[in-house]
């Protein structure tokens, strides 16, 4: 971490897509401010913030926050450090630097985002609680994020302090402050118990009604998956939903009743096929692969079988890691979409290929 990292993320017009292209182009902040106006404007950037760049004009505003942020004792990290979240570095709109109070270390293990509607009813806050209370007994060394916010978020974060598990709040406001307000005492036992509250906003930001949806994505971006407890069929909950889609990562929802409002968006994404229905804490698990090992809690309760060689073909196009589409493996296998999704319905119950949201594969 360097002063040029945060003060590249103090030049007015670049976002957040923009910095990450830029250090992935030339390596590192430092690079950035070390190449020049010429080559930043021929990697794209507008002439005017390539000139500032080039001439280092926020770099005195980085050292104030600094400053600032070590008289507070808020932590900081960027994207290359070894405290930044590992699955956060994979997001292509991830903050290139982070603001902290806490143990962000818990962020390096598994995690899970539970996110859901402020007004949850008492089903959906007994779930959350029950669902929580069998991860901490499966795996406690797991982390619970959510958002700090009224409703499923506290209800998560209580629940895993409740039952000995790490949280990390993710807020949309400028550290040390905590939004809502009203949660300060539990932001205090969350960073009692080892946890860490997150912000991506400096002393210099303003952070406004969007921030809250800017905010989802950095919810989504440092979990391996996100369960909905309860959502509307639109709001906050429903676009961390889509933004787990979008990372890949694996989306789960609690099923409600038909007619219920507040479970419109968890049985939508069921119905769409873009979520797991989690009607357990061993469906967490499960979907989660966090404990494969287990006989019981395992990929499948079958014996892997052997591919042949029209599935071994697919497999060779198919990556150990990151989801590929039906789509882009009918190119590159020349077969159609109907053959191969027969295909993969075969070598998915024969636990050799994993399908995640949105019609995407992954082998096991």
């Amino acid at each position: 971490m360097t002063i040029d990292d945060i003060a590249l993320t103090l030049h007015r017009g670049l976002g957040a897509i923009s910095i990450a292209r830029l250090v992935e182009l030339f390596g590192s902040a430092s690079e950035v401010y070390a190449v020049g106006e010429n080559a930043l404007v021929e990697a794209g950037v507008r002439r005017d913030i390539a000139r500032d760049i080039a001439l280092r004009q926020t770099h005195q505003m980085a050292e104030q926050e600094v400053a600032t942020l070590q008289k507070q004792s808020i932590g900081y990290t960027a994207v290359g450090d070894k405290e930044y979240p590992r699955m956060l570095c994979d997001v292509p709109d991830r903050p290139h630097v982070l603001y902290y109070m806490g143990n962000i270390e818990c962020l390096k293990g598994h995690t899970l985002a539970v996110v859901g509607t402020r007004n949850a009813s008492s089903y959906g806050m007994i779930m959350t609680d029950k669902l929580i209370e069998y991860l901490a007994k499966r795996t406690p060394e797991a982390t619970i994020v959510s958002g700090l916010a009224f409703g499923t978020d506290s209800n998560a974060h209580r629940a895993a302090l409740r039952y000995g598990m790490t949280t990390a709040a993710v807020i949309p406001a400028v550290l040390p402050a905590i939004v809502p307000s009203e949660h300060s005492a539990l932001a205090r036992d969350i960073l009692d118990k080892g946890g860490v509250i997150v912000s991506e906003f400096n002393s210099m930001c303003r952070p406004s009604r969007n921030s809250f949806v800017t905010r989802n994505r950095i919810i989504a971006g440092v979990s391996e998956g996100t369960l909905v407890v309860e959502s509307k069929a639109s709001g906050g909950s429903m676009s961390t939903a889509e933004y787990t889609v979008g990372y890949n990562r694996t989306l789960l929802a609690l099923p409600g009743r038909a007619n219920d409002i507040t479970s419109a968006g968890t049985n939508r994404l069921i119905v769409n096929r873009m979520a797991s229905a989690v009607c357990s804490g061993e469906d967490i698990v499960r979907e989660m692969y966090w404990d494969a090992s287990d006989p019981q809690i395992g990929v499948l309760d079958f014996e892997k079988a052997e591919p042949d060689s029209t599935q071994q073909r697919v497999l060779n196009n198919m990556p150990t890691s990151d989801p590929v589409s039906i789509d882009t493996l009918c190119e590159r296998c020349g077969m159609s979409k109907g053959e191969l999704a027969t295909l993969l319905v075969d070598m998915e119950l024969d636990g050799i290929v994993r399908r995640h949201p949105g019609d995407c594969y992954v082998k096991v």
